[in-house]
């Protein structure tokens, strides 16, 4: 009874700690499949944060933790960009 009782408990835990990732995400009608990179700027230089691969016009970026507050451009697999504050 107390394993059950214990299996219960960690699956539960499990579930409220991964229902706290913070998500950017994005649907681009025609985007080609391939890796979009996450970056930010720091003074007069480019970083990436993050790689995805996107799949099915879309992509998704997951953190644990909160994004740092900044502008961050999205490098799509044509080398186009757009930026996000």
């Amino acid at each position: 009874m107390k394993k059950i009782l214990f299996l219960i408990l960690s699956c539960f835990t499990f579930t409220n700690v991964s229902a706290q990732d913070h998500v950017i995400s994005g649907k681009i009608k025609g985007m080609m499949d391939g890796e979009v990179l996450m970056g930010y700027y720091y003074g007069n230089k480019q970083y990436v944060k993050d790689t995805v691969e996107a799949t099915n016009e879309s992509f998704e970026f997951i953190s644990a933790s909160k994004f740092d507050k900044g502008m961050y451009f999205i490098l799509l697999p044509d080398q186009q960009y757009f930026q996000i504050v």
